[in-house]
């Protein structure tokens, strides 16, 4: 089996994450169990991203082109927003305030959406960085610690370059 994108619970017990092949889903390990659960409802979900503090214990779980939320002490599904661009790599903000991702399709672009609205904010135009692709990640994004955006620039292999982003 192939899992991947898995992803720490804030309160360091559960690890989330997909699966390709076989039966591509999202499974939550407890780690003090040492068992594997599939969140339910979750066939052909990826990317999960768990956070604390949106509600008492949820998660967020992409799709390439949806977002939806779960409550595990219910357990219940509702859908966030949806993005026709696709999500690609999204992220929280330290806060959990707001989700980071880039987009997929079309014109490249850093966006952003704060928890419990569905309007999407565009952050930085992507298209003109050379960016780095991989054949089978394609183009990675992400959070610094202090809340600074990370992408992978093709410039060469010796460098590490810091992007500041101006509020508008």
């Amino acid at each position: 089996m192939n899992e991947f994108d898995a992803t720490w619970s804030q309160d360091v017990t559960r690890i989330g994450f997909g699966r390709q092949g076989g039966h591509p889903a999202i499974y939550l390990l407890d780690v003090k169990a040492r068992q594997v659960a599939t969140l339910p409802d979750s066939n052909g979900l990826f990317s999960p991203r768990l956070v604390a503090g949106w509600a008492a214990s949820s998660g967020l779980i992409c799709g390439f082109q949806e977002a939806f939320s779960f409550r595990f002490e219910v357990p219940e599904w509702s859908e966030w927003t949806d993005e026709p661009a696709a999500f690609s790599y999204p992220t929280w903000s330290r806060d959990g305030a707001f989700l980071q991702y880039d987009t997929l399709a079309g014109k490249p672009t850093l966006r952003r959406i704060k928890v419990g609205q569905a309007q999407l904010e565009l952050l930085l135009d992507l298209q003109s960085l050379n960016r780095y692709t991989d054949s089978i990640i394609g183009t990675w994004s992400g959070l610094a610690a202090d809340g600074s955006a990370l992408v992978v620039l093709d410039r060469s292999t010796q460098e590490v370059y810091a992007l500041e982003l101006e509020a508008q």
